[in-house]
């Protein structure tokens, strides 16, 4: 059977639609003679920096992006006055005609495609991401589904010993978890910032530990990360996830960024002498 039609698949494909017709659209403006319109440009003068005011506003929590956009407009700005520099003007009596650098037209135009490629690329391995992790949680939500079937009250009845958390008290127990996660997180060159213990729902069983962590790690070492959680023992049942750059992010790799994750986790125990 072939696998389901997902709907999020299609924000992907639109978007690398809208960007390989806007990088059309400008290679033909930026390469050869072109009408000039008395419209377009007062446009373009009032809704860019609008467009770069938006922009600083939205990424004002993370440090770096203010520098990079700002960085940007200045390199942006230097462009523009030399293309304008290298810019032939022509007044006929059909109208106002300007023909582009064709050397400065082509590098934009393939600096604009690079640009575009790599936002593609982020978007869809954002997409891809979040999909498997949906996937991962649902099965394990099923898997647990199932365990409370077999015997109501009890979670992972026949799991083995080493899938509990083994102490005597629930403190303790939530200690454990802990260490364990912050061990977890060592074992992939990160580091634990904070963790708390968050108190049991109403509808989970009372050998439930629930747990909020923030940690910084390189997206490369958080799925290690999060596999060895939901696939080692203790079992850790991974409930939420929010991630964003952190802030000692500058000198890494793009490909590899470092990141602060928020995780929501919840596992068992199992009352022993601990």
């Amino acid at each position: 059977m072939g696998a389901p039609f997902n709907p999020s698949s299609v924000v992907p494909i639109g978007i690398g639609a809208l960007i390989l017709w806007r990088f059309y659209s400008r290679a033909r403006r930026m390469v050869g003679r072109q009408h000039l319109s008395n419209v377009r440009p007062w446009i373009t003068v009032c809704v860019l920096p609008v467009l770069a005011v938006l922009l600083a506003i939205a990424s004002i929590t993370q440090p770096l992006s203010p520098l990079a956009l700002a960085a940007g407009i200045v390199v942006g700005v230097g462009l523009g006055v030399y293309g304008l520099r290298k810019t032939r003007f022509e007044k006929t009596p059909q109208g106002l005609f300007y023909t582009p650098n064709a050397h400065l037209g082509i590098a934009l135009s393939l600096l604009l495609l690079a640009c575009a490629c790599a936002v593609q690329l982020s978007f869809q391995a954002r997409f891809e991401a979040a999909q498997e992790f949906t996937e991962r949680h649902a099965m394990l939500t099923r898997l647990e589904a199932k365990m409370r079937a077999d015997k109501p009250g009890r979670a992972a009845v026949g799991a083995p010993p080493a899938a509990f958390l083994d102490a005597s008290t629930q403190g303790l127990a939530g200690a454990q978890l802990q260490a364990y996660l912050a061990q977890v997180a060592g074992a992939q060159h990160g580091s634990l910032i904070s963790s708390g213990l968050d108190p049991a729902k109403r509808e989970d069983p009372s050998d439930t530990i629930r747990l909020q962590a923030v940690v910084e790690v390189s997206s490369t070492a958080l799925q290690a990360m999060l596999h060895q959680l939901e696939s080692g023992t203790p079992y850790v049942l991974v409930e939420a996830l929010a991630v964003q750059p952190a802030g000692a992010a500058m000198g890494r790799p793009a490909e590899d960024p470092l990141l602060r994750a928020a995780i929501s986790v919840r596992a068992f125990w199992r009352k022993g002498t601990t």
